[in-house]
């Protein structure tokens, strides 16, 4: 694809985001629902149209669980968002614990030591949009696996040490 056959698909998709931005605060009254699916049947850009789907599949299904359109940005410490800074720092490698959206030891102490691998204070975690999105950001593990007595790390993994045989 050449610089100019690049270019007008940009503008396209930057379009789109726009639109999509436009749309999100209006879905849970219901009437931009049509919208969406015309933006998600008629846009070229593939993140679009993923993002599109999964906003048309949280309003299809509320009730079976699913979580609802935010309209609005979530309150700090939400058990969302608590839920959300859970996936994050587990595939950063800082949590461990269970995935439950409750504000837990095991959460508290995955955000400090997120924040100290990073150098930043500790002291009086919120969990916002904005650490949400910061921890989305990163694109490697943030927090060194650390691996008890007898085992070594392979990768992401910690593994047991092989033990020599006995003679």
């Amino acid at each position: 694809m050449t610089e100019q056959d690049r270019k007008p698909q940009d503008d396209t998709c930057s379009r789109d985001d726009e639109k999509l931005a436009r749309l999100r605060p209006s879905l849970a009254q219901g009437w931009a629902r049509e919208d969406l699916k015309r933006l998600q049947r008629d846009t070229v850009c593939d993140h679009v149209r993923s993002d599109a789907v999964a906003l048309l599949d949280q309003l299809a299904a509320p009730e079976a669980g699913q979580p609802r359109v935010a309209t609005e940005p979530l309150s700090a410490n939400s058990p969302e968002l608590v839920l959300s800074a859970q996936r994050e720092l587990q595939r950063l490698g800082c949590f461990d614990g269970e995935e439950d959206g409750r504000r837990g030891d095991a959460t508290t102490a995955a955000i400090r030591r997120y924040l100290s691998e990073k150098g930043r204070p500790s002291k009086d975690i919120k969990l916002t949009d904005t650490l949400i999105a910061e921890l989305k950001d990163q694109s490697t593990r943030v927090c060194p696996l650390t691996c008890s007595r007898g085992e070594h790390a392979e990768g992401d993994r910690c593994v047991a040490d092989v033990k020599p045989k006995k003679q």
